[in-house]
């Protein structure tokens, strides 16, 4: 029997995004993104919640 044969494995993603519209924070954004991976005996389980921090920056 092969060691990948009939393993089954599922995702689950979302991603929510705020952007600050005024003030002076003006266009920075954040955003949250929770995963959810089930899979069989191979691989492992995985849950993780990202945070990402966007902030725009002018140089010149």
């Amino acid at each position: 029997m092969a060691p990948l044969q009939d393993q089954k494995r599922w995702e689950h993603d979302v991603e929510a995004k705020y952007i600050i519209q005024t003030g002076s924070l003006k266009d920075m954004s954040f955003r949250e993104h929770p995963a959810t991976t089930r899979a069989t005996d191979v691989e492992s389980n995985l849950d993780e919640i990202r945070l990402i921090v966007e902030h725009p920056l002018q140089i010149l």
